[in-house]
């Protein structure tokens, strides 16, 4: 019996090291050289940027509110149980809820905290980066109001984001207009 098991735990070592040696060799030969960010232009370097996602109308009445936003195609406003939110793929969520708070009170809040630092600022939105655990992320925030009640935007912070992750659903907190 234990022959057995050393005889198969060689054979597994040995099949998983073919097989991670092929694959690193195979996506080597495969890969053409990373195309370069920068482009030289006379005696300047410029940073190329990713084109912006194309922006579709998103109907907000699904959560209550009587207002559209633009967002990339797959967002959608879910009503949930306990919360109500903007859906999309990959990082794109916005949690909503109704709030008291004013847009300067909460940018106020969040500068009180010396580990935030707030990075972009708008007429009712910002993005601030801060650092929890030793782990660097942002987060932003957005109050509207629409009819007479205000409502927070802000994402989800189920997983740490970066500034970038951030961006769509700020700028598309920014295109809310009501019905």
């Amino acid at each position: 019996m234990k022959k057995q098991l050393i005889l198969c735990s060689l054979f597994f070592l040995v099949t998983i090291t073919t097989m991670c040696s092929q694959t690193a060799s195979s996506s080597a030969k495969s890969k053409p050289a990373a195309t370069a960010t920068k482009t030289a232009t006379s005696a300047q370097t410029k940073q190329v940027t990713p084109a912006a996602p194309e922006m579709f109308p998103v109907d907000l009445s699904p959560i209550g509110l009587n207002a559209t936003m633009k967002a990339p195609a797959s967002v959608k406003a879910v009503a949930g149980e306990w919360s109500n939110s903007i859906k999309g793929d990959n990082d794109f969520e916005i949690s909503v809820e109704e709030t008291t708070m004013t847009f300067a009170a909460m940018k106020d809040k969040i500068s009180a905290d010396k580990t935030n630092v707030i990075t972009v600022t708008g007429d009712k939105s910002f993005i601030y980066k801060t650092s929890m655990m030793g782990r660097d992320m942002a987060h932003f925030e957005c109050i509207l109001s629409i009819g007479a009640v205000s409502y927070r935007f802000y994402d989800k912070r189920v997983a740490p984001l970066s500034q970038e992750a951030l961006m769509p659903m700020y700028e598309a907190t920014k295109t809310i207009t009501t019905k």
